[in-house]
């Protein structure tokens, strides 16, 4: 039998507010959503606030539907989703899966199942690619001189380029 993966929902949905009425897919998430099931036989956890039909839903339209399995939390379970994650986590232990591996972007629950003795991987992904572009990124500007210089530097760059081009004889004739 081939290992099974436990599948964090966070990898795949980002929900600011927590409904999926407002979830949009996690980009790369997709990607090592593919990547688990191609391989691994794989169980999706969600501890969401909306229903597991409309998860099931939500899981259908964004094109995931290779696990399979799927473990919900109950809506208005008193204990806490940590908690729960947790014992779905021993509880597929208890039931015979012994290559169990949890792929979650929450470190405490990556902590929990590390605790528990299960391989775990954290997965995050940036929200922006350079750190140039965050809105936070010190910015200072550019002096005329740097301008002009930069604006020098790619003129040159561009008549050598086409020097280069209209000099080799090619087409000559």
């Amino acid at each position: 039998m081939r290992p099974l993966v436990l599948l964090d929902w966070s990898l795949l949905a980002y929900t600011p507010t927590g409904r999926l009425s407002e979830a949009s897919p996690v980009e790369g998430g997709g990607d090592v959503y593919r990547l688990l099931t191609s391989v691994w036989r794989t169980v999706v956890l969600y501890d969401g606030v909306d229903s597991e039909e409309m998860f099931t839903t939500w899981l259908r339209r964004e094109g995931f539907k290779s696990h399979v399995g799927l473990l919900c939390m109950p809506l208005f379970d008193s204990i806490a989703p940590m908690n729960w994650k947790l014992m779905q986590l021993r509880r597929l232990r208890t039931e015979g899966n012994v290559e169990l591996l949890v792929v979650a972007a929450d470190p405490h629950f990556v902590a929990g199942a590390l605790a528990d003795g299960v391989p775990s991987m954290l997965v995050t992904f940036p929200t922006y690619v350079s750190p140039d572009w965050r809105p936070d990124a010190e910015r200072t500007p550019r002096v005329w001189e740097e301008l002009t210089a930069e604006i020098d530097r790619q003129r040159e760059a561009r008549n050598s380029s086409a020097d280069l081009f209209r000099g080799s004889g090619e087409g000559e004739g």
